[in-house]
């Protein structure tokens, strides 16, 4: 029986290529990049996961809207998700690492922490101890999640981004890049430093 791990996306991908790279082997026969037309999603991952043999997939995709979109498709043609969590990085034993997630290099997930299916924690990020985040996060480079915060699912935390201990943030709201959180944000709400929440 043969393993085929598809990587779909492009340059965070390549990220995710690498860090592959980096493993010791994870037992597929193959690794290969996919690149997701959202035009015709059907059109290059429709066989992947048909057969006897059914493909893993892991999403190197940023674009929240994207990204959902493609796990639909792949999970519809019946391809399995599956985690690379580079060597570099540091993730206590206490914390969950959910199906299908990606951590960069040099990326830290503290004690009983939870990343949710789909999750994407991009380079040099921190996530406090019990902090949550939801299904299809995306935590850009160097951003800083406290302890005990919530993201709820699809939330995009911006490059260098600091949410404070204990805030929420709600489903599809985006932190801006170097924005400093200190309260709860309601679902479905952008934040930057010019807006000051």
């Amino acid at each position: 029986m043969s393993r085929r791990l598809v990587v779909i996306g492009e340059n965070t991908a390549d990220e995710i290529l690498a860090s592959i790279a980096r493993l010791p082997p994870q037992g597929f026969d193959e690794i290969t990049k996919l690149y997701f037309d959202p035009a015709d999603p059907q059109r290059h991952m429709a066989g992947e996961g048909a057969g006897a043999d059914p493909s893993h997939f892991i999403l190197g995709i940023a674009d929240l809207k994207l990204r959902q979109r493609a796990a639909e498709v792949a999970l519809r043609a019946g391809m399995i998700p599956f985690s690379v969590i580079d060597p570099t990085a540091v993730i206590d034993p206490t914390a969950v690492i959910g199906p299908g997630c990606f951590v960069a290099a040099q990326s830290i997930v503290s004690c009983r922490a939870h990343l949710a299916g789909h999750a994407l924690v991009h380079f040099h990020v921190t996530i406090g101890h019990d902090a949550e985040v939801g299904e299809y996060g995306v935590i850009l480079p160097g951003a800083r999640i406290s302890g005990g915060v919530k993201l709820g699912r699809g939330v995009l935390v911006g490059s260098n981004a600091f949410l404070y201990q204990n805030v929420c943030v709600g489903e599809g709201s985006s932190i801006d890049a170097m924005t400093y959180v200190r309260q709860d944000v309601p679902a479905r709400r952008v934040v930057s430093v010019r807006s000051r929440e």
